[in-house]
């Protein structure tokens, strides 16, 4: 069995790190610059007065902290015509117009020198300190160079440099690095080689890029720095996983423990009428939304419009120095509605299955054979179907593992539970990605280890599974 256990483990390897792979590929294809963001939350808290200078030191600081300084991949394949080095352009605007010019008119070489220039401007610009006559001018012209760096059709540069010459010509120092920039764009028309971009190119990094940086760390447990609490991805995942265990691990516990009698019960009581209506029940209980029971316990249990039996949020913290039999009771009190909300739709799904299993087992010949000999309906019932009927239970139970993660986003959100699920919804409210793709590779963790665990359930179950024999068959 343990041989078979080992070679699934290194099988699932593969698997798991194509979904680290789609993590990350999903992490650099998100729309936002997670760096602009973080800037942009600070500056609205307390980096209003800084200089463009000192913003762009901080911009490219965090690249910087963050790896976005370096290549996405161990390699690259693009056309003769685009840059190996374009990575190192921090601003994505820019990167974007770059990689359109290149596209464009395939000369690298003139393009950085035309990009050069620009920098150079922009930095005269930033340096040059307004005055009555020219604050106007210079306003407008850091506007129209900043439409500049975007720009990347004909039409569009041509009228930048146009708009930038009229806010520069009062300004000698700066009107002369203007028609620089001006002569540089003219070459890369003049000099054009738009056939390179149909030539491909390899361009190899090494160990020295974004993935091996992110794959390293991820092996190391560093899961990155969240974007909006600027603190590591593991200690805000530390904090949380504990709290979803607790109120996951008891709701399934519950599920489970009432959903298996409950099932092998109606499995035995097919023909009675009783057995109808505790089926309509289920049935209904099953097709209640989570969200919608939750708020009605809020309502009539919460503190809502009637009853204040209940807290309807939260996780009282009463200290250290609080007995310990105080703080369990206090934190099995605000358990009792979310526990509920997890659990009834759960025992409901898990009692149909139960039901439908031990029906198919009854019809077995052995069952028929154990009925022959005499045997109680007890005996039969749990010492010979209920062995066989556990087999789909198990199976059920390999999805566990991933839906401690996913399965309380709605309850925790409601409730104002501190757990995983309602830190994942707040992560994709605020596109915080290490916080999200780490969910994302921890979920299919669990879901390997869920697998793992549910072969070993088979053998515990019944240990006429003999895994060589079903390794030969796969």
């Amino acid at each position: 069995m343990w041989t078979y256990l080992i070679k699934r483990f290194f099988a699932m390897i593969p698997a798991l790190f194509l979904s680290v792979l789609l993590a990350f590929l999903l992490s650099e294809a998100s729309p936002t610059d997670p760096v602009e963001g973080i800037l942009h939350s600070e500056r609205g808290d307390k980096i209003q007065n800084n200089s463009p200078a000192s913003e762009a030191q901080q911009y490219q600081m965090l690249r910087h902290k963050f790896g976005l300084d370096l290549p996405t991949f161990y390699f690259s394949v693009s056309s003769a015509s685009q840059s190996d080095t374009l990575y190192k352009v921090y601003k994505s605007t820019h990167r974007n117009a770059l990689a359109r010019l290149s596209d464009q008119y395939g000369n690298w070489t003139f393009i950085s020198n035309y990009y050069r220039s620009l920098c150079q401007l922009e930095y005269l610009l930033n340096t040059t300190p307004p005055d009555s006559q020219n604050s106007n001018e210079l306003i407008s012209a850091k506007q129209n160079l900043q439409a500049l760096f975007s720009a990347w059709k004909k039409e569009e540069i041509n009228y930048q440099f146009t708009a930038l010459e009229k806010d520069l010509s009062p300004l000698p120092n700066l009107y002369k690095p203007l028609k620089a920039a001006e002569k540089e764009y003219g070459k890369v028309l003049t000099q054009a080689s738009p056939s390179n971009k149909y030539l491909p190119c390899l361009h190899w990094y090494g160990f020295r890029n974004r993935f091996h940086h992110w794959l390293v760390n991820l092996c190391r447990g560093n899961f990155g720095e969240s974007f909006v609490e600027r603190r590591p991805v593991a200690n805000i995942l530390r904090e949380c996983i504990p709290w979803t265990l607790l109120l996951n691990g008891i709701s399934i516990v519950l599920a489970f423990l009432i959903a298996i009698p409950t099932g092998v019960f109606l499995a035995g009581k097919r023909k009675k009428y009783g057995n109808n209506i505790i089926s309509i029940v289920l049935f209904l209980l099953y097709s209640l939304p989570v969200f919608w029971m939750a708020t009605l316990l809020i309502i009539f249990f919460g503190g809502g419009d009637f009853l204040n039996w209940f807290p309807s949020s939260g996780i009282n913290d009463l200290g250290n120095e609080a007995p310990l039999l105080n703080k369990i009771l206090n934190i099995a009190w605000h358990l009792v509605l979310p526990v509920f909300c997890m659990t009834y739709g759960s025992f409901a799904f898990i009692s149909k299955q139960m039901q439908s299993a031990m029906e198919f087992t009854q019809k077995q010949d052995y069952i028929k054979t154990a009925k022959a000999k005499g045997l109680g309906p007890g005996s039969i019932t749990w010492k010979h179907g209920f062995k066989n009927a556990l087999l789909p239970m198990i199976t059920l139970s390999a999805s566990i593992l991933p839906a401690l993660i996913s399965g309380s986003v709605v309850v925790e959100s409601i409730f104002s539970y501190p757990g995983i699920g309602q830190k994942g919804y707040n992560a994709v409210l605020n596109q915080d990605y290490p916080v999200i793709f780490s969910l994302l590779i921890l979920t299919a963790v669990l879901t390997m280890f869920g697998n793992l665990i549910a072969d070993i359930l088979y053998v515990i179950s019944n240990p006429r599974i003999n895994f060589k024999q079903r390794s030969t068959l796969e």
